[in-house]
């Protein structure tokens, strides 16, 4: 009788409890899912560029990455370079797999410390959602994708810096941040979002006490000594490919700023009909919903505090 009762319990359908306890997990597996099939697809155009430039990254060559030169900072190169040695655009496609998913568990994490348990399921289902829909570029591996991971880390450093009770963890956390912003930056140059809201929610955390001014400079000291930590790290790294710390400053900034003037000296059609095209992405994708909501939120208070300051 005993074995029979087992049985039924566990043959009983699954509630929505149970449920919910998989959206997390089950977001993360659909998304590399989804992904899998493009192993073997085409290149585009950044992909076959990037993987080139980086299979050949060298001391000794004659341009800024090896005999080549672009204008990308160098942990991007240095990912691409990995994904060569790997065997080329199927090992790519493979990080490009691991960056969604570490972005969808990195979402589900931030929303959760901001919002509790059911904002993150519904973050990891948008995530996921954006790491996978055609709007965006479902099979390029770039660096919007590979930045990714590194921004949801580092805000959701961010607020565990501020959240947590514990001054050694709050340091920590400090740290992490920094560094995490310092990578998405240097995989794809304008990615300060973790900057951004790291201050903007610090500032926001002190103003209204939530922390004090002890914690205040010690989260602020701790950021910037692992952004710090991390661009040391990359500059040895960089010197030793034999590629010029001043010149990647150069392609990342100056040469990006000129090449705005050049383009729109030549008539603005062509950025306006870019512009129109991405506004249609954003729409269509989503991503126009989920500011919405966010702002209806902030506006309702029903999110509030530093990090939807932040936000």
């Amino acid at each position: 009788m005993a074995i029979g009762l087992d049985r039924l319990r566990e043959s009983q359908p699954w509630t929505a409890r149970d449920l919910r306890r998989w959206i997390v997990p089950l977001s993360i597996v659909t998304v590399v899912a989804l992904r899998l099939p493009f192993l073997t697809h085409a290149p585009t155009p950044d992909e076959a560029g990037f993987l080139l430039v980086g299979g050949q990254w060298h001391p000794g060559g004659s341009s800024l990455y090896g005999n080549y030169w672009v204008d990308r900072p160098p942990l991007l190169i240095g990912i691409f370079q990995i994904a060569s040695a790997l065997g080329g655009l199927p090992a790519l496609r493979l990080i490009g797999c691991l960056a969604a998913a570490a972005t969808v568990g990195g979402s589900s994490l931030a929303a959760g410390l901001v919002a509790g348990k059911r904002a993150s399921r519904w973050a990891a289902i948008a995530a996921a959602a954006l790491c996978t829909t055609p709007l965006l570029g479902t099979v390029a591996v770039n660096g919007e994708l590979l930045a990714g991971p590194f921004v949801v880390a580092g805000i959701a450093a961010a607020i565990g810096a501020l959240k947590t009770d514990d001054e050694g963890r709050a340091r920590l956390f400090g740290i992490a941040a920094g560094a995490a912003a310092i990578s998405a930056m240097m995989i794809k140059q304008n990615f300060a979002d973790v900057f951004v809201f790291g201050l903007v929610a610090t500032v926001v955390a002190w103003h209204r006490r939530d922390i004090g001014t002890a914690r205040f400079f010690r989260v602020l000291s701790s950021a910037i000594a692992g952004a710090a930590l991390a661009l040391f790290a990359l500059a040895v790294f960089t010197l030793a490919q034999g590629t010029s710390l001043s010149g990647v400053y150069d392609a990342m900034y100056p040469f990006r700023f000129e090449a705005d003037r050049v383009i729109a000296a030549g008539g603005s059609q062509y950025a306006t009909a870019r512009l129109f095209t991405m506004l249609l992405a954003a729409a269509a994708s989503g991503i126009v919903l989920l500011f919405a909501a966010a702002g209806w939120g902030i506006a309702a208070k029903r999110l509030y505090g530093a990090a939807a300051w932040g936000l």
